[in-house]
């Protein structure tokens, strides 16, 4: 397990810096192997001990090569150049490597590659049974219940929900106003069926706890991802979804909402997207649709 504090022994260490700036435990994971993998270029066998100071632009040829190699996607290979550019750049402020190295570092080019999203949204059907499969008679049924129509009708990511707090939540406008991915303020708004649905699971609260989702075997401690992960995926195979997993709903949510015809800045805003072609990625065009339309248009 990697030590991302930026104490006094890792002010010299480009990578540990950079890990140390980002937001998420699963985002440190992912960049940590990216940089690994540099770090065995420069010839170490850890983060720690790399020589950062080695950096050079003709390192990341060997890198893309090794990574075609492997027939790593587009995405993949340009996921590692943002990380070789970016512990680059701390190099470069932790003045380990020249202007002139980190300048034509960060003149690199990505892949240009475009596939068609993946995977698929739920349908209105499946969403409803699983909704429905939370009502077991049970206070976690009515957790679950709750914390799911929150993320199918708002697009939470499943990070997000399990930040949420009481004082978040402004009941009278059926709303919730948090800081979520990027420390960016965000307001989502719910239907009064989900009102509801909070109400009921919150009714039955009893602790004292500020958290929104509390784990129900240990009411002093806030929900983890891990258990929202674990709720849904047993949900999903009780009625035989075995991918079901917390993402899906976001993407549900972006689909449905582009089928009934909301303008895509308004579907970027709604799921806190930077940029609007991750939302055009979330969004599964029905085909069906385009069946139709082409129909319609072009005989």
């Amino acid at each position: 397990m990697l030590n991302t504090n930026p104490n006094t022994s890792q002010k010299k260490n480009p990578a540990l810096a950079y890990l140390s700036r980002l937001g998420s435990s699963r985002s440190v994971i992912t960049i940590s192997n990216c940089l690994k993998h540099i770090a065995v270029i420069l010839g170490a066998s850890d983060i720690e001990t790399a020589d950062w100071a080695k950096l050079k632009r003709n390192h990341w040829t060997e890198i893309k090569r090794t990574l075609t190699e492997k027939g790593c996607s587009g995405a993949t290979q340009n996921l590692y150049l943002t990380a070789f550019k970016t512990v680059a750049k701390e190099a470069w402020t932790l003045d380990l490597i020249p202007q002139s190295s980190y300048l034509k570092i960060q003149a690199l080019t990505g892949v240009k590659y475009e596939r068609l999203p993946k995977g698929r949204s739920l349908t209105g059907k499946e969403a409803c049974g699983l909704l429905t499969a939370c009502d077991d008679g049970t206070n976690q049924g009515k957790r679950d219940k709750a914390m799911f129509a929150l993320m199918l009708g708002c697009g939470l990511r499943r990070a997000e929900v399990v930040q949420l707090e009481m004082k978040d939540w402004d009941c009278c406008n059926r709303s919730f106003c948090f800081i979520g991915k990027g420390n960016k303020e965000r307001v989502v708004y719910f239907n009064a069926r989900t009102k509801l649905h909070l109400q009921q699971y919150l009714n039955e609260r009893t602790d004292n706890n500020p958290a929104l989702f509390v784990s129900l075997n240990s009411p002093h401690s806030r929900l983890t991802i891990s258990g929202v992960e674990v709720r849904i995926r047993k949900l999903g195979q009780s009625l035989s979804m075995p991918k079901v997993h917390p993402h899906k709903f976001r993407r549900t949510l972006a689909t449905m909402a582009i089928d009934k015809g909301m303008p895509i800045e308004q579907v970027q805003r709604l799921l806190g997207h930077v940029r609007i072609d991750t939302t055009l990625h979330y969004a599964i065009v029905n085909q069906n649709n385009v069946k139709l339309a082409h129909k319609k248009y072009l005989g």
